[in-house]
């Protein structure tokens, strides 16, 4: 594997690749997304485009699942002057966990039953990109694919 593999190659290798390459490109994707995100432009980018889905699903709070999800719901919080805050408990549902990709759903799914076990009833999921395509429909409504048109 390339070590200047762009981000759209390593999407293709995480999901074609053989089951080896698979794992190691969609760290590569993980990585690249985060070093692309260090952009302000793309940052901005992206976070508006959470606080834009968060707004039109109607979602109130935003939670990270994982540090870069953390980045991108704090950002669209900023970005948005309508409401939308940083999930801290049980009466700030409804709730849209947020990442950066999904590979496996393991860090959506353990977000969603955090927030479950708070007593949220309605929690959806927004990620940046997606190597896979998880059915996570058993604990969250939704899954919705943002990145494809990110210029990351």
């Amino acid at each position: 594997m390339a070590a200047m593999m762009n981000l759209d190659a390593a999407l293709e290798a995480a999901r074609t690749g053989s089951r080896g390459d698979r794992l190691i490109a969609a760290t590569t994707v993980g990585e690249l997304l985060e070093e692309g995100l260090s952009a302000p432009g793309a940052l901005r980018e992206a976070s508006t485009q959470v606080a834009e889905t968060a707004q039109r699903y109607g979602y109130r709070a935003l939670l990270g699942a994982s540090p870069v999800g953390d980045r991108l719901a704090a950002a669209a919080v900023a970005l948005a002057a309508d409401g939308l805050f940083l999930y801290r408990g049980p009466d700030d549902g409804p709730v849209l966990i947020v990442d950066g990709v999904l590979v496996t759903g393991v860090q959506l799914a353990a977000a969603a039953r955090r927030v479950r076990e708070d007593g949220v009833s309605r929690a959806g999921g927004a990620v940046l990109l997606a190597v896979n395509d998880i059915d996570l429909a058993p604990i969250l409504e939704t899954v919705i694919v943002l990145g494809r048109d990110l210029d990351i």
